[in-house]
């Protein structure tokens, strides 16, 4: 990923956490920034991070909660990807 999109990554993940489990959250705290940069940092692609997060169950009060949705979401990819 290139540097200077990363703020539109991490924006969209943001977004799409807020918006799918927590509507009323306007910031994300240290923690969910220090999650999103982990996943940039892992170049994981947006989509597989949207998919993770749309797949989460229950009623998740931070992003910590996605991570393992993404995870598996990742390595479905990279399996099917053979990467």
């Amino acid at each position: 990923m290139r540097r200077e999109d990363e703020p539109f990554f991490a924006d969209a993940v943001w977004e799409m956490f807020r918006l799918r489990h927590q509507p009323h959250r306007l910031m994300a705290s240290n923690s969910e920034g220090m999650l999103i940069r982990r996943w940039i940092d892992a170049n994981i692609p947006l989509p597989i991070v949207e998919r993770g997060i749309m797949e989460t169950t229950g009623k998740p009060g931070t992003l910590m909660a996605c991570e393992r949705p993404v995870e598996r979401a990742y390595d479905y990819y990279r399996r099917a990807m053979c990467l």
